[in-house]
């Protein structure tokens, strides 16, 4: 049979054979799609959706060359953009501030882009109408998105209950000091379908306000919290476990070292926690205290140290929590990782690990 009697539908399936989402390995295999569309006319047409589905820029001069670009696509009246499904801003965070999507055509292509799903605004701060344009097209399709949100964060987060297939949220909070915005008379938000929440800071100021703000919201679907880049404050840590605590599998979380004292009344919230990372060793005192808190559900535990200061701490919780033979591992990083250990922690987790349960220090494994 003539190939090029073929409908392009039957193509089209073959082309997602070549040209699908990942590899066995787990990388996109879009990067295929621009070389088969140098074979002729039809095949140039039929590739164009996977040459779109996924966009990503990393500096600031590739967004300039990509706005170039949208403003040719527009003047020749093609908008490829309604095939694009991720869609990745990721410049490097000393740039970000001199970018401005308003001032681009961001905005318009996402007025086309319909079929969104993931979307990542890393470094550029997003404003209100931006998040707007997004919202007005691919509310009932994006399941995940990243912001990085300054001083108009309350107009921002009251936009994102329009998201309603929301899954997975991150929010990267780039305030300088004296510049956060209260958040006190900001309309609290739901999202019935989020399930993990993450927040990390590239500014100067941390994220306590939006933790006390995100207390308020409501997210019944949720199960996995991430707030490993800032110190909390233990206030408004407890509010926000004391009201989505219960439903938690997993808690990825940083608490100010003179604060930790409500490290086990946070975790006495989550009743039903299968994993805990903490990155920072409690003390003696409060690993005591923590080890009754810990739910029966609990299955692994992985603590992230830094100081030498540390290491009792470490002793204390290998020596309390790694006695819990429901535990199937413990997970210890100390920098440099590989490299450096504390042959006390070692003796210990030779000893503590057993049947069920090993215990991984460094890549070093009992």
């Amino acid at each position: 049979m003539d190939a090029r009697a073929l409908p392009p539908e039957v193509w089209s399936r073959i082309f997602e054979g070549v040209v699908g989402y990942e590899n066995h390995d787990g990388r996109s295999r879009d990067r295929n799609a621009p070389t088969l569309a140098l074979v002729c006319r039809a095949w140039n047409a039929i590739s164009e959706p996977y040459r779109y589905r996924r966009i990503s820029i990393e500096e600031p001069k590739s967004i300039e060359a990509f706005d170039r670009l949208l403003v040719h696509l527009d003047l020749r009246g093609r908008h490829p953009f309604r095939h694009t499904h991720d869609f990745f801003a990721l410049t490097d965070e000393e740039d970000y501030s001199v970018i401005d999507f308003d001032k681009t055509h961001m905005p318009h292509l996402l007025s086309f882009a319909s079929h969104l799903e993931c979307v990542c605004f890393g470094s550029p701060v997003v404003n209100p109408s931006t998040l707007h344009s997004l919202a007005v097209t691919s509310s009932r399709t994006l399941t995940e998105l990243w912001l990085t949100l300054c001083d108009l964060m309350p107009i921002c987060l009251s936009i994102l209950p329009r998201f309603t297939e929301l899954r997975s949220l991150h929010i990267d909070v780039g305030l300088e000091e004296g510049s956060a915005p209260s958040l006190a008379a900001t309309d609290a938000i739901a999202l019935p379908k989020l399930r993990d929440l993450s927040l990390t800071t590239s500014g100067i100021m941390g994220c306590s306000d939006l933790v006390l703000f995100l207390a308020r919201s409501t997210f019944p679907s949720l199960t996995t919290v991430e707030f490993p880049d800032e110190p909390v404050a233990s206030s408004a840590a407890l509010k926000f476990f004391a009201r989505h605590g219960p439903g938690l599998f997993k808690i990825d979380i940083l608490i100010a070292p003179n604060q930790q004292h409500s490290l086990p009344l946070i975790i006495s919230h989550c009743h039903i926690l299968q994993q805990i990372v903490l990155h920072a060793a409690p003390s003696a005192d409060i690993v005591e205290r923590l080890v009754p808190a810990l739910p029966a559900t609990l299955s692994e535990f992985y603590l992230s140290f830094r100081a030498d200061s540390e290491v009792p701490g470490v002793l204390a919780l290998l020596n309390f929590v790694g006695r819990l033979k429901r535990l199937a591992k413990i997970r210890l990083y100390h920098p440099p990782w590989g490299i450096s250990r504390s042959p006390e922690i070692e003796a210990l987790a030779a000893e503590v690990a057993g049947e069920g349960m090993s215990i991984i220090y460094n890549e070093k494994v009992w």
